[in-house]
């Protein structure tokens, strides 16, 4: 559910807006800092009069995450499901780091037009008394890392492609808007079997693709978040400038699992695993050139990987990411004996307009040569008609 809307405005105009209300929203949560109330986070406690925490669903290295239910939509009689928000406290460690909220409130801005079936939305950064909390939409479903541990063997490609094609399609859309993931692996990817959707989510050490943008934070997020390692590219390991081949790997890492059951170098680091020389074992039931693409998602060196994540999908898959409809827009079935009668009629209609070109072609080319037959034709047709012909 979005929280409202804003006309459109001029680039310009746009700019100076975001750049008013971050330094507003900044100077708001940097009074945090400074107070002496102390918020503790239970459930029945209420938000800042808008959102009552239902229970804890776990903890990160941004901070905890809880299940809350929005008092704004449960009074509008939202559905069971549509009345619950994720939000996500920041531990102290970023609310004191000296410019980890400036960097926070940067690129929140970026995060929040993420609009993307296949990444979770985030709707709010505020703050509450001494908690800052980023409120995000709240998912049905299990990580894909507990997807793995209840598909030991592996998933056949078919089973996995809505898996797949989701974290790949909204990977690429973020990195389109200039946002690297940098800390992709299976709990931070959720999937609903019932809908077939996946959905990237924890952008929480997300960072600008453009190093000048980054340099104006002076921040980088993942100075407060631990890599995760077995997922992490040896150039994230060595400290090297973030690139969004770096999100490739762990993507190939993470799918990689999903098709054999296993990590790919056994959960060992990509330095490590380069060192000892280690290959992956290539997927039985996937032809050649698919495990090819999957090891040119893995490769040690970063020139040497994949650059983007749909050539992954199109590898395994054989079509176009963007030529594939989200399964989240899905037709109701009332309607479908509807579109398939409508899809018939145009069917037919494009063939008799065919036919009809074809014919009125044929047509032409007898005139032209002076066929009785077409003459009299000609004769006998309306003048606008003959006019039509006379021009061609």
């Amino acid at each position: 559910m979005e929280r409202g809307k804003t006309e459109a405005m001029k680039p310009s105009e746009e700019q100076g807006k975001h750049t008013g209300s971050s330094k507003i929203l900044l100077d708001q949560l940097l009074e945090s800092i400074t107070t002496e109330e102390s918020k503790e986070l239970a459930p029945g406690v209420i938000i800042r009069d808008t959102y009552r925490l239902s229970r804890f669903l776990g903890r990160g290295g941004m901070g905890e995450v809880w299940q809350a239910v929005d008092l704004i939509r449960e009074a509008g009689d939202a559905g069971e499901k549509d009345k619950y928000v994720a939000i996500k406290f920041l531990s102290r460690a970023v609310r004191s780091h000296p410019y980890a909220l400036k960097a926070l409130v940067r690129e929140f801005s970026r995060y929040r037009r993420l609009i993307h079936l296949n990444i979770v939305r985030a709707y709010e950064l505020n703050r509450d008394s001494d908690q800052i909390y980023i409120v995000l939409e709240y998912l049905e479903g299990e990580s894909v890392k507990e997807w793995i541990k209840a598909h030991p063997e592996g998933t056949a490609p078919e089973g996995a492609e809505a898996i797949i094609r989701g974290m790949c399609a909204g990977l690429a859309f973020a990195h389109r808007q200039g946002i690297l993931h940098m800390d992709f692996k299976p709990s931070n990817v959720f999937y609903d079997p019932e809908s077939r959707i996946a959905k990237v989510i924890d952008f929480g050490i997300a960072r600008l693709s453009d190093p000048a943008e980054r340099e104006k934070t002076r921040f980088d997020p993942g100075q407060l978040a631990a890599l995760s390692e077995a997922y992490a590219s040896p150039e994230m390991l060595s400290g090297v400038e973030p690139d969004r081949r770096d999100d490739i790997y762990g993507l190939a890492c993470v799918c990689y699992e999903i098709l054999s059951g296993h990590h790919p170098f056994d959960r060992l680091n990509a330095l490590a695993a380069s060192h000892q020389g280690l290959k992956p074992k290539p997927i039985p039931g996937l032809a050649d050139h698919e495990n090819k693409i999957l090891l040119q998602g893995l490769s040690f060196q970063r020139e040497d990987r994949l650059d983007e994540p749909e050539k992954l999908y199109e590898g395994l898959y054989h079509r176009s990411l963007s030529g594939i409809p989200e399964e989240g827009v899905r037709m109701p079935r009332f309607l479908m004996p509807v579109a398939a009668g409508v899809a018939v009629i145009l069917l037919i209609s494009l063939l008799v307009w065919g036919v009809g070109r074809w014919r009125h072609h044929e047509f032409e080319q007898a005139l032209i040569a002076g066929e009785p037959e077409a003459v009299t034709e000609f004769i006998g047709a309306e003048s606008r008609e003959q006019d039509k012909l006379l021009q061609n």
